[in-house]
This record gives structure tokens, sequence and C-alpha cells, in this order.
């Protein structure tokens, strides 16, 4: 729908609309979008690229207009419902904000952290099921608003007690309840509905059922700790030459994960070293095999590693970039024991990752970066994150606002994320409980009998409290680390030989910081943007047309990393 048409319809809709709050909330709706569409092309990345979080808010409001209008019609335009007038309400106070903030003088798509932004968010909290009713994700593609569906519902049933389940054949019930896990999620919530992909039928009956046996081999190893380089955790340092003896899992080696199919007779000097997502707090390698093990299959005999990191909230910042790059010093190192273990040596390594997997591959490579006036160092040739987290920090921006009313992404889990992520980063001492990360240790986190059963804790999550300000203000100062907060890094001419290519969702709440981080690099780059896409769609490839298509450009991104300059596939 254009600009102009979607303008008609808004002015159609207010002159016949019977409900005044409604007509207000349309006509802000409207000046809005007209500002908007003058200012988005300036933040676009370059000429070839429209695209930013401005254009997807235009684009969200075309695709509100629409829906609106097929609702007043089908009402004979004699009102409107209740849920869309409460989704206008959103909208509507959501850009009185943008407007109060004078976002559009900046010269950047990401703003100074916010402490308002959150509180404003969560000011909708009464109104926000009716984002997860029956129009729930209608700015999406067909595919994914399915599934979505599926996973509102699935979260319901989660936070449901037995005798309570009468609930689910509600969808205004069931559109409450996921709602409520938006905006009072514990992290233990989080990481017990994200930790379903652990369970035995998804990470190995699954793939056997629609990979069978191959790619041939798929070994579990085990990778001992560099002694020599300790990230510190906080203003982007790096300890050099000091021993990990003082750190209690010095001798837990680093696990993870060999894919290659052996069936392929290319003999290859290249490796692609893939770090898994899911907020730092859940996963594992061997869940996002629904995807690897094909791409292991059609790389040809090109290996695949999948390091198997230490997660939040046991091991904080940066344990799970340690993590990553003593295995990386150590496939690179020269060791007849690499030789051993995954056939080879590799002379080019190309760095993949989803989500928070795409920011640890991004942290890495900025490490290495530093390191490399240290040390001989050998880097990535190539750097490809799928809509990763390149920034940490509680900054707002155009594309960050769809976390007032994303299902997978709401700002709730965000913020349980953050906290369990950033605590004490002074020490890299574990507690005793902290083993290393094994799928033992992940399983009894996950699934352990002393997680919290229901979505939220009794007491309001820390977000909710009166020193709300105060400990956000901690978290935002622990993230600055440019390590942990890539857009935060300054030494981006050093990089001029690594390669970048980002993919990521139009509907994406990361696109901006995507945008933002692409522009401050100086190597080769391209940015991919998905239209009518949101974050997260490598797990829905099996099951939805619409992610196959974006996962497919993702691994054609690494293929072409992986053979260039020979053939693009």
């Amino acid at each position: 729908m254009s600009q102009e048409r979607s303008k008609l319809i808004i002015m159609d809709m207010a002159s016949v609309c019977i409900e005044p709050s409604f007509s207000e909330n349309l006509e802000k709706i409207r000046k809005s979008m007209l500002i908007y569409n003058s200012h988005a092309p300036v933040y676009d990345l370059n000429d070839k690229l429209a695209s930013n979080g401005y254009r997807s808010l235009i684009k969200l409001m075309e695709n509100f207009s629409r829906l609106a209008y097929h609702d007043m019609k089908s009402r004979s335009f004699a009102g409107v419902s209740p849920h869309i007038v409460k989704m206008s309400e959103v909208f509507a106070k959501m850009f009185d904000h943008l407007d109060e903030r004078k976002v559009l003088d900046s010269q950047s798509l990401m703003w100074p952290p916010d402490a308002d932004f959150i509180q404003i968010a969560f000011s909708f909290e009464p109104i926000m099921h009716a984002f997860y009713a029956r129009n729930h994700n209608f700015w999406l593609c067909p595919s994914l608003r399915s599934i979505l569906g599926n996973y509102i519902s699935l979260v319901a049933y989660k936070s449901l007690k037995f005798f309570d389940m009468y609930r689910l054949f509600s969808r205004a019930s069931t559109s409450r309840l996921f709602a409520d896990y938006a905006s009072n999620v514990s992290i233990d919530f989080v990481r017990m509905v994200w930790g379903m992909s652990e369970a035995a039928f998804y990470k190995k009956l699954y793939p056997m059922l629609l990979y069978g046996t191959r790619p041939s081999r798929k070994k579990t190893l085990y990778a001992p700790r560099q002694e020599f380089a300790r990230i510190v955790g906080h203003d982007g340092l790096i300890e050099f030459n000091e021993s990990h003896r003082n750190i209690w899992n010095v001798n837990k080696p680093v696990r993870f994960r060999f894919l290659q199919d052996t069936k392929s007779s290319l003999s290859t000097s290249t490796l692609v070293f893939h770090c898994h997502g899911a907020g730092f707090v859940a996963q594992s390698p061997e869940s996002h095999e629904i995807y690897l093990r094909d791409w292991a299959i059609k790389l040809r005999g090109v290996p695949l590693v999948s390091v198997d990191y230490r997660l939040a909230p046991e091991n904080k910042f940066p344990s799970g970039l340690q993590d990553c790059l003593d295995l990386y010093l150590w496939i690179t190192s020269g060791l007849d024991e690499v030789k051993d273990l995954i056939g080879f040596h590799p002379k080019r390594i190309i760095l993949c990752g989803d989500s928070a997997g795409g920011g640890l591959c991004i942290s890495l490579t900025l490490v290495l970066n530093e390191l490399k006036n240290l040390m001989k160092i050998q880097m990535p040739s190539s750097l490809i994150p799928f809509y990763p987290v390149c920034s940490l920090q509680t900054c707002a921006s155009p594309s960050r606002l769809f976390t007032f009313f994303d299902t997978f992404l709401p700002l709730g889990v965000l913020l349980s994320i953050l906290d369990a992520y950033f605590v004490d980063t002074n020490s890299n001492v574990p507690t005793k409980r902290q083993d290393n990360n094994s799928q033992t240790l992940k399983q009894k986190q996950i699934f352990g009998k002393n997680l919290e059963i229901g979505p939220h804790s009794m007491t309001p999550p820390w977000y909710k409290e009166s020193d709300f300000k105060e400990r956000l203000a901690q978290i935002n100062k622990i993230a600055a680390d440019p390590f942990a907060s890539p857009l935060n890094y300054q030494n981006f001419s050093t990089l001029n030989d690594v390669s970048l290519n980002i993919i990521v969702g139009e509907f994406d709440p990361l696109l901006d910081e995507a945008i933002e981080f692409s522009r401050k690099w100086k190597g080769p780059i391209s940015l991919d943007v998905v239209p009518n896409i949101s974050h997260g769609f490598l797990y829905f490839a099996n099951i939805s047309v619409h992610s196959k298509k974006a996962t497919n450009l993702c691994f054609q991104r690494v293929m072409e990393a992986v053979h260039f300059p020979q053939a693009k596939i």
C-alpha cells in the first residue's frame, strides 16, 4: 500500500468513525506518517538499500490502516473493534513520545539510553493484550503469523496450572496471559520456554527425520583453554599473558560440535565457526542443528563447528565470549592436536551466528583485532551475523519500538536477559555451582525442579522496582564495554580486510543497530533486509515458507564467503 493510499484510508476512517478517541489517534498517526516519510531516507545505509526503523514504522502503519479499514468495513462503518482502538492508542502515544524527544534531530538511528522509554512502554501494560489477540502480528507475513500465534498459545499454556487450563479455549484469555508474560517475566521462565528446543525430540529425532544420518561426521569435541588472553569485562580491556589458572574452571575444556559431510570429495582449507543464539541464557549447538546439519551437508565437505559457550545467569559477561575466544585461538594455534581432532589446520575461517550468537561473533572479531597488536592472530576472512545484537545498552531506536508489542522479543524479556547477563563482571570466578557448559548442566538449569513454574515471580521484576533507574544505569555502564556493545567500538579502520554480511528482518527490533553497525564498518559490507520478517526466523525454516527463503539467503551468504571468489550460489 502506498503512502498516499494509506493517508487516504486513514482520512476515510476518521471521517466516518463514531469513536472520538479513535479518530484522534488516527489523526496523530497520519501526521507522524507524513513526517517520518520525509525524514526516513536520511537514515538509509545507502542509495541502494531503502530500509531503516522509520521505514518499518511507516509500513507498520500502512498495515494497521489496512487492518482497521477492513475491520470498520466489516461493521458497515458503524464502529471499530475494541482491540483495534487499543492498538491505535499505543501507536499514537508512542509517536507522541518520539515527537517530544525530537528524535528526528539525531544523526543516528540509536538514541542515548533512556529509562523514560522503558517506563512509557510499560504504561501501556493494561491494554497490550490487544496486540496478542485475533489480529496479532498483523504486520508480518502469513506463515510467521500462524507460527507466532501458536507460540502465544504455548507461552499461555506454560504459564497455567492444571486446573486453569480451560482458559486456553479463550483467545482473549490467552492474549492476556501472554501480555502478562511480556511485561512481568522471570528469567527462569524465559529459559524454560526457549529451552524447550533442548528436548530430545527437537535435538535428535527431528534432525534425523529431516536429514537421516547425514552429515556423515557429527561429533562432540573438547578444546583446551588458552592461558594468555583474558577478556576483562569492562572498558574493552584484555589482559595479555595472564594465566587462566585463577579461573575456577580452567581445567574444564570448551565443548563444541563438529559437523562435516565427508561424502563430498571436495578438499578444503576453510572452516565455518558458528555461535548459537537465545539471549546468552539458553540453548546449545544441538538445538540449532535443525538447520546446521542441512548447511553442513550443502557445504560439500567444508566443516562447521559450533561452540557450546557458558550461559547466563550462572556465567556472566564475558564468560561466553571468553569460551568463543578460547576455541578460536585453539583452532588457529597450528597445534598437531587440532589436526588430529578436526582433520586439518584452517587457513580461512568464516564466523556466523544468530541473534546473541551473531553478537558474539562480532565481539570475537573485535577482540581478535585488539589481540593482533600483541600476538600473531589469524583473523577471520568473513563475518556473517544473522539478526545480531550490536548494542546491549538500553538505547531506544525506531526499530526498537517494536519491542513494545513484538511476540518473540518483548521488552520485559529483553530486560530480564540484560539483568541475567550483566551483574558483577569484576571477577570471572564462578560460584561452586558453575560447572562447565555440559549438556547435563544445561538441562538441569532449564528443566530443574527449582525453576519457577509461572511466567513471573511473586515479587515484581527488577524493572518494576523503585530502584529501577539506578539498576538500569549500572547495567548500561557494564554494557558500554565495546565487547558487549560493538557499536561502541572505535578501531574499525583496522578491520578493512574482514568482510561483513548482515541479514536481518524488516520488522526486527534489532534492525537499526544492524544498519548503524554496517555504517561504521570499514571493510567490504553487505546488508540484507528481508521484507515482512521479524526476529528468529532461522528457528522456523522448516515450517514457514517465508522463513525458509530467509534462511536460504543466510546460507547463500555463507556459501559466497566459503567459495569466494570462485563462485556465488
